[in-house]
């Protein structure tokens, strides 16, 4: 039986009824009556009422013809109303909304040519790897004279860092009308927020995306636009969608962040690129997507609120101030082992000696330097830490305090 009826009504008896039927018996007619005057009369006044009724029926119908050319409105016998046009008008819309929103196609050709490709490559022994991501042009920057030397561009850090962590070996960034440019410097990058700031030097004209102003909200529902570089190949490539929830609260990597759910549709590639709404305005980083046979429209962006202060202190400082550190420079030395590559200063070198291998934090066990980051991620400042390292032949446990990173 199928799930969906036919939703109209019909006054079809049912065949299997078993509602009396009402029969009905022919009786003798009866013998019709004489005519009179009477009757002459009367079929006189029907035939003068039809005459009457014909020439109404004309001047009805010229009323009808006329309406028509006049764009009336006509009332059928069943009730309802058909409007009768004889010409349709046709005006120019205005693109521009109210409140400063602009059409689909007038956002993309304002923010479009902000969004970049970029491109990556690691090399590992005689094997070389690359790698595709997106950014967001963000800013220039100028020498000592302020002349405009380059541009600033963010793009989220996992795009220009290797499994191990470090930063990859080449990146380039690549604009809409197919300049390439090599990135002279990073500027910073944040694991934990997930962002990286790049550095390109040209004097070339660029376009620069404008952040939504802090007074302004990002508002559940609305119409946003998503452009990046899917799959590595498709650059410039745009997809829409709306804001489907707000500070969702998502996983990745063992990190948890706030982020923008969007149904515009985002891959592999996307990581990077430029969630902007239909004002134009930049309101968010795009950095994942929920994968799976069954799902669809699951992208998420980190909020601008949360890009735009990561981003500013790494161009200051070249790193984010409050996070909490424990000095460590690791890389791994086995599949399943960390070795500690560097000691920062003023962070437990007096306790922790370079060529450790860690074992475990707080009884966390770490096999990958991304691993002391997550657990970073969850200490404060000042606290005390219990850490398990392999020096030589020997397990050692000792306890460390946390600092506040600087690098």
């Amino acid at each position: 039986m199928s799930d969906y009826i036919y939703n109209n009504f019909s006054n079809s008896p049912d065949k299997n009824t078993e509602e009396p039927v009402n029969i009905y018996f022919a009786t003798e007619p009866k013998p019709p009556k004489k005519s009179n005057s009477i009757t002459i009369v009367i079929c006189a006044l029907c035939i003068a009422f039809s005459f009457m009724a014909g020439i109404l029926g004309v001047l009805f119908a010229n009323g009808i013809d006329n309406a028509s050319n006049n764009n009336s409105t006509i009332n059928s016998k069943n009730g309802y109303t058909a409007q009768i046009f004889s010409s349709v008008v046709e005006t120019e819309l205005n693109y521009e909304l109210p409140n400063g929103y602009f059409s689909r196609t007038q956002v993309v050709s304002m923010v479009k040519d902000s969004v970049v490709e970029i491109k990556t490559e690691e090399v590992n022994y005689q094997y070389t790897s690359t790698g595709a991501g997106s950014g967001v042009i963000i800013g220039k920057y100028f020498d000592n004279n302020d002349n405009l030397k380059g541009y600033l561009i963010i793009t989220n850090a996992h795009v220009i860092t290797s499994t191990s962590g470090s930063i990859l070996d080449t990146i380039k960034v690549r604009t809409t009308n197919g300049t390439e440019y090599d990135v002279s410097a990073v500027r910073g990058c944040d694991k934990i927020g997930d962002i990286a700031v790049l550095a390109i030097d040209t004097t070339d004209t660029l376009t620069v995306a404008n952040w939504i102003s802090d007074q302004e909200d990002i508002l559940l529902g609305e119409d946003v636009i998503a452009i990046g570089n899917p799959l590595g190949h498709l650059g410039g490539t745009v997809t829409e969608g709306i804001i489907s929830a707000l500070d969702r609260t998502v996983t990745i990597e063992g990190v948890s962040m706030n982020l923008i759910q969007t149904s515009a549709a985002v891959n592999s590639g996307n990581s990077g690129g430029g969630l902007f709404n239909m004002k134009g305005q930049l309101i968010g980083i795009v950095n994942a997507k929920s994968t799976g046979t069954n799902v669809e429209g699951l992208g998420f962006a980190i909020p601008a609120s949360d890009a735009k202060k990561i981003q500013s202190d790494l161009i200051t400082y070249g790193y984010v101030q409050g996070r909490a550190g424990l000095g460590i420079i690791a890389v791994k030395k086995t599949s399943m082992s960390v070795q500690i590559s560097e000691l920062k200063e003023g962070f437990n070198e007096d306790q922790l000696k370079v060529g450790d291998i860690i074992e475990s934090i707080n009884g966390i066990e770490v096999t990958s330097p991304d691993d002391i980051e997550i657990i970073e991620s969850s200490l404060t400042p000042g606290e005390t830490v219990e850490i398990v390292v392999i020096r030589g032949r020997y397990r050692r446990t000792m306890e460390i305090t946390v600092g506040t990173r600087n690098y």
